[in-house]
């Protein structure tokens, strides 16, 4: 009868213990490594990516979503951005770069956002699988 009693207050001393440690998220092990999916030139690929309607709905989006910045458009600022993005196996847009700048940041801010609003149909296809892929788009600003 003793040998339980102690067992009995030894395991509610410990539950009582653990119910008090805060919790903690685990953390993955140091031996882990994660990585990223390898990102396809437009070369490498099979199939380009579809956007719903083709390059023609393409712009119409652009065209209808862009905004000119009032800044430099008082000032007359137009040109064209040449912006870098990573075309996602979703078909969303990430990691939008300016690899060719209209010289104005206004006009770089807004191609930077309106390349992030696109979503393909269907990504880029490598062997049947769809891969995501690199790409550089012109946003044109006109008068």
């Amino acid at each position: 009868m003793k040998t339980f009693i102690f067992y009995f207050f030894a395991l509610g001393s410990l539950t009582t213990a653990a119910q008090s440690t805060p919790n903690v998220a685990p953390t993955a092990p140091a031996h882990i490594i994660v990585t990223e999916e390898p990102i396809m030139s437009t070369r490498d690929i099979d199939q380009k990516a579809i956007y719903e309607g083709g390059v023609d709905k393409l712009a119409a989006f652009i065209s209808e979503n862009m905004q000119h910045p009032l800044d430099a458009k008082g000032k007359k600022q137009t040109g064209t951005v040449y912006v870098e993005f990573i075309l996602e196996k979703d078909g969303t847009t990430s990691r939008q770069k300016i690899v060719d700048s209209s010289s104005s940041p206004e006009l770089d801010a807004e191609a930077i956002r309106i390349t992030k609003l696109i979503h393909f149909k269907t990504a880029a296809m490598k062997d049947g699988k769809a891969v995501r892929s690199k790409y550089v788009m012109p946003v044109e600003f006109v008068d």
